[in-house]
C-alpha cells in the first residue's frame, strides 16, 4: 500500500481493505520502542541494509501554508 494520509478512521479502514486477512502491526506515537525495534531488524534482514544516501522524506498531509483570499498588492504607490 502506498503512503497516504486522511481523517484516521478513513486511513485504518484502507489499511485494513488492503490487509485483508493478513495479520496488522500498527506504529505512531503509541507505538513501543520495542515494536519498532523489531520492525527496523526484521526490514534489515528481510531487505538488507537502506542506501542512506538515497532515503527521501516523504510528506504526507497538506501543507500548513495558505495562500490569502486576495491576491497581495505589488504596486508600492501610496
Amino acid at each position: 500500500m502506498a503512503p497516504s494520509s486522511g481523517h484516521p478512521d478513513q486511513v485504518l479502514e484502507r489499511i485494513r481493505d488492503a490487509a485483508g486477512d493478513r495479520p496488522l502491526a500498527m506504529r505512531g506515537e503509541g507505538a513501543t520502542p520495542d515494536a519498532l525495534i523489531a520492525e527496523v531488524r526484521y526490514v534489515h534482514r528481510t531487505e538488507g541494509p537502506a542506501d542512506l544516501a538515497s532515503l527521501e522524506p516523504q510528506y504526507l498531509r497538506p501543507s500548513d501554508a495558505k495562500l490569502p483570499d486576495e491576491p497581495l498588492r505589488t504596486d508600492h504607490s501610496s
